[in-house]
């Protein structure tokens, strides 16, 4: 098993955390590092072209403000390595996110995975930071924690975070939890199109998307969580900015999709702004939504079309006693070209 460190020595780090946090299973995530932070033996997996076939990873997360002290690991959550790509003196992976970690306690942990012969970060006497971000743990590592499913798992994620020595000023985490329809109550179950999870919608149905965020502590700054609709696919029904200012909550989101003919796509950010200013302070995923065509439409406007087209010569077969059936016909005909060529080309909404 290969092990993935994310670390907050950067704040986009920091802010990548809270990201990895809120995708449920099953979603793609990006981690990137550079050369000089991986280690020898997976550069060698790297070269055997390992990574062509999906890989078991174990995500953690490494707390190394304090230079004076051996930072902290503590496990995330399990993933899948599903593409590795080198660029340059970087190398990117992409990643299927698996199920959250579970583990006896922080500090337990750490020893445990410690005594493993693995290169993990620490500082040296200078106070500068040696090690590898991106390590083969084998077995060893795999046998330290297991999964946990369930939100109160998810939940001691986050608490045992907040047992690292700079977990200070933290925003509330979340998670998305389901995308499910208003009018039956039953979830949405997600599809994968152009490799990313999506959720196929039905046109002018309404729906709702569940979100739990939460705090394990009192005291903390509080922020909002907006949810943007990049193509203007869908109408929020009650609003597209919730503020996470209590410890923990369920906050549901209702919307409308819009009616489109041939049907649309389109991305549902999820973002995370200052409240009272809407200042973007991280955009965290995106989640595809991809709405059905209306069929009843399609007929009813090519019919339309077709009837717009044959009705003049209807009309004169009243007066003329040569009715020409054939060309009403070909009218007709023409007007279901005509329809269809017109939806096609100009994809047009209602």
């Amino acid at each position: 098993m290969d092990i993935l460190l994310s670390s907050n020595s950067r704040g986009g780090y920091s802010q990548s955390l809270v990201d990895l946090l809120a995708k449920p299973v099953g979603f793609s995530h990006q981690f990137r590092y550079a050369l000089d932070w991986i280690d020898g033996g997976i550069k060698n997996r790297i070269g055997e072209a390992t990574y062509h076939d999906a890989q078991e990873a174990l995500i953690l997360f490494v707390d190394q403000k304090d230079t004076t002290l051996t930072p902290v690991l503590f496990p995330i959550r399990f993933a899948k390595i599903v593409g590795v790509h080198e660029l340059g003196s970087t190398v990117t992976l992409t990643l299927e996110l698996g199920e959250f970690c579970k583990t006896d306690g922080l500090s337990a942990f750490n020893s445990a995975i410690r005594a493993l012969p693995l290169a993990l970060p620490d500082y040296n006497d200078q106070h500068i930071i040696e090690g590898r971000y991106w390590l083969f743990g084998g077995v060893g590592a795999s046998s330290l924690v297991e999964e946990g499913g369930s939100l109160g798992a998810w939940e001691g994620v986050i608490n045992g975070l907040s047992e690292t020595p700079n977990f200070n000023d933290e925003v509330p985490f979340y998670r998305f939890t389901e995308l499910r329809d208003s009018k039956t109550a039953e979830p949405v179950s997600p599809m994968v199109a152009d490799g990313r999870l999506s959720f196929e919608l039905r046109a002018g149905r309404k729906y709702e998307i569940e979100v739990y965020h939460f705090h394990p502590r009192k005291d903390f700054p509080d922020c909002t969580l907006r949810l943007a609709d990049e193509d203007d696919g869908i109408r929020f029904l009650n609003g597209s900015n919730r503020v996470l200012d209590t410890r923990y909550d369920r906050i549901v989101f209702r919307f409308k999709t819009i009616r489109k003919i041939l049907g649309t796509s389109t991305d549902l950010s999820f973002q995370r702004v200052e409240t009272g200013t809407d200042k973007l302070v991280w955009q965290d995923f995106q989640m595809g939504i991809e709405i059905k065509p209306s069929w009843g439409w399609v007929i009813a406007y090519i019919a339309i079309v077709a009837i717009g087209f044959a009705a003049p010569f209807i009309v004169r077969s009243y007066s003329d006693p040569n009715n020409n059936v054939p060309v009403i016909i070909a009218a007709a005909i023409a007007g279901l070209i005509v329809g269809l060529v017109t939806i096609a080309k100009e994809k047009l909404s209602l």
